[in-house]
């Protein structure tokens, strides 16, 4: 039984020096790519919002993504469309940290925008209905002087005819 098992794991280790001879390294992990730093992520930002032209010399890992989701971001007018957006990206890829905690900082800003956005579109209507109210008020008081000055010329008139 033993000679056996010696036979057994000499073949076993041979195997496996076989298996790393023949095993070569894959040429996309040895070339993968890194994200961008954070400088150049706040950068492609900006200039996707300025419409600035920017030059990418080096090409970093999901670059191209990043540019068109800025672009997309940039142009779009209506905020909860610019939540779902950086909600999208947000779940794209495996995020460096700091990425996460920009695209978070983007949400929170676009949060903010559309509590202001509801608190903005209540104090219009508030406003509309004070102005409504305030204008049927001015009615009513033009009603009222023009019945003040109706009873006033009546009054007026019975004294003229009582003192002739």
């Amino acid at each position: 039984m033993k000679p056996f098992m010696l036979i057994l794991v000499v073949v076993w280790l041979n195997g496996c020096a076989l298996l790393q001879e023949h095993v070569t390294p894959q040429p996309e992990l040895q070339t993968r790519k890194s994200f961008a730093p954070m400088e150049s992520l706040v950068s492609w930002h900006i200039a996707s919002c300025h419409h600035d032209a920017v030059s990418f010399d080096q090409h970093y890992r999901a670059q191209k993504q990043l540019q068109l989701f800025f672009e997309a971001y940039c142009n779009q007018k209506n905020v909860h469309v610019r939540i779902e957006q950086l909600n999208k990206i947000s779940k794209a890829q495996a995020w460096p940290h700091a990425y996460t905690q920009y695209f978070q900082l983007l949400k929170g800003q676009e949060s903010k925008i559309v509590s202001a956005q509801t608190a903005l579109t209540k104090e219009k209507n508030e406003r509309k209905a004070l102005s409504e109210e305030l204008a049927l008020q001015a009615e009513r008081l033009t009603q009222l002087k023009q019945q003040l000055a109706d009873l006033e010329r009546k009054r007026l008139e019975t004294n003229l005819q009582s003192s002739h």
